[in-house]
């Protein structure tokens, strides 16, 4: 049986951002054929580039404090949205993720939770 993850994508080093112009089309260009093998694999569902401006909601019920960032603390890059058979698998996959190539990054990857009544 399949399960779903979620993976955060995070540069340890520096961002897309701060790369020069013909670099960023060489990483996007090369995340791009890695997430056309993962769909010919049958294991991507979905990925998405993140800005690196955000905005942080904290607080409780009456009690909320909204603070915008121009750059976030953690520079999260992205996400993908994986299914596989479990954690191993995941990370067989992820290991081939050509953006290793270019530098130091993170990724934490997250098992979604199957809950009655929210996912189904």
């Amino acid at each position: 049986m399949m399960r779903e993850y979620i993976v955060l994508i995070t540069p340890k080093d520096k961002t897309i951002f701060s790369l020069p112009e013909e670099e960023q089309k060489k990483h996007i260009e090369k995340v791009g054929n890695f997430i056309v093998k993962m769909t010919t694999e049958g294991v991507f569902l979905n990925a998405q580039p993140f800005e690196e401006n955000g905005t942080i909601l904290e607080g409780s019920t009456g009690n909320f404090r909204v603070i915008k960032k121009k750059a976030l603390a953690v520079q999260i890059a992205g996400f993908y949205h994986v299914s596989a058979k479990n954690m191993e698998h995941v990370l067989s996959i992820l290991k081939n993720d050509p953006r290793f190539e270019d530098g130091p990054w993170s990724m934490e990857i997250r098992p979604i939770l199957s809950l009655k009544g929210i996912n189904n």
